[in-house]
């Protein structure tokens, strides 16, 4: 297995809540239609011969996963909109004037490192206050780029 899909099967790895569901997808994705078709039979009949009970942990297991993914990709979806601007922005001045934290701070919920087994990421007041520094810096350059169309 190359190297990139190893680091994508790992990232995907943290969108399961258990080891089962984990296995099941690695199954599914090498699949045939046919395959997939008795797969998802059989694993109905084994939801149907659990108790309530554990219906219920399967399925909050399912939200779970769900609710993962989510801000999972959520967090990668910060990251795409971002595109070339930290080419041309100083994120350690971000971090340390809007945050008050180091830029490395900032870059490892960009990225979404892994700290402590878990994916840094941002709060929703923390997004919302990167996209007001973004605000703050747009109103800037536009201001310059005015007072130099001005100076011609």
């Amino acid at each position: 297995m190359e190297k990139e899909e190893t680091d994508l099967l790992n990232d995907i790895r943290r969108l399961f809540p258990t080891e089962r569901l984990y296995q099941e997808f690695l199954l599914f994705r090498k699949m045939t239609d046919e395959e997939r078709d008795l797969f998802e039979e059989k694993n109905r009949e084994w939801v149907n011969n659990l108790s309530p009970e554990e219906q219920e942990q399967h399925v909050q297991d399912l939200i779970t996963g769900a609710k993962q993914a989510v801000e999972y990709y959520a967090d990668i979806i910060v990251k795409e909109q971002l595109g070339n601007i930290p080419d041309y922005v100083s994120f350690s001045k971000i971090a340390k004037n809007y945050f008050g934290k180091s830029s490395s701070w900032l870059y490892h919920r960009l990225k979404g490192t892994l700290i402590n087994g878990k994916p840094a990421k941002f709060t929703e007041e923390q997004r919302l206050k990167l996209a007001g520094a973004f605000d703050e810096l747009a109103n800037d350059f536009k201001k310059a780029s005015q007072t130099l169309r001005a100076a011609v």
